[in-house]
């Protein structure tokens, strides 16, 4: 609860291939259903997702598309387009910020579980996920929060998957996608202004919320 993040990810499609940068999410959770999540990418374009507990506003950052209002979530928005495994990797955060319980649907029925060590300092536990190829979460184990520092996953099948629809992609030679994890605030408060989950004046809305009462 009350916790401050910003993940930045960047990737590579070949084993000796540079890394590019490639979205930033910058996190702020209170705990259960109330957050704000804010997301950029290189090329500019982002979206941000508010929930005040009762209201999940969804702005698209850009005049052309309007804001969204649903009723909030039980737990982070999984299943929002935007940050779950199908429209972005940080998803793989997301799950562990709601619990097991959505942890546990990160992995695969089949998959194996292991721990893997990285350096001197730094633990982990490698999984595989059938988006997401093989997930590695790393710690320092010397962390009595055993917080996550940083996470690696191939993303191999989403790759080969582009090379053969698109000729200009070119077959992956062990991908890797890094997300690096920085803790700017932990178990501090957070304001409550930056849970308000009400559009600005101006700006077109689309209200999808059930009313009470109301039958879908």
């Amino acid at each position: 609860k009350n916790v401050h993040l910003l993940i930045t990810e960047s990737a590579r499609d070949r084993v000796l291939g540079p890394f590019y940068t490639g979205s930033t999410i910058e996190a702020y959770v209170r705990g259960g259903n109330v957050f704000r999540l804010v997301q950029s990418s290189m090329w500019g374009d982002g979206s941000m997702v508010v929930s005040d507990g009762k209201t999940m506003l969804h702005d698209p950052l850009d005049l052309s598309s309007p804001i969204t209002l649903e009723n909030a979530p039980k737990g982070m928005p999984l299943a929002d387009e935007t940050f779950s495994l199908s429209g972005s990797a940080h998803g793989i955060f997301l799950y562990l910020l709601t619990g097991p319980t959505a942890f546990d649907k990160l992995i695969s029925a089949e998959s194996f579980i292991r721990s893997v060590k990285r350096s001197s300092i730094y633990s982990g536990v490698e999984f595989s996920n059938k988006e997401l190829g093989t997930v590695s979460l790393y710690y320092d184990p010397k962390d009595p929060r055993l917080l996550v520092r940083w996470i690696e996953f191939d993303n191999k099948a989403w790759l080969e998957k582009q090379a053969q629809t698109d000729p200009e992609w070119d077959n992956p030679n062990q991908p890797l996608t890094r997300q690096d994890i920085r803790y700017l605030s932990v178990d501090a408060p957070l304001p409550n202004s930056l849970f308000v989950a009400k559009p600005s004046k101006g700006l077109a809305v689309t209200d999808k919320r059930k009313k009470m009462g109301q039958v879908s």
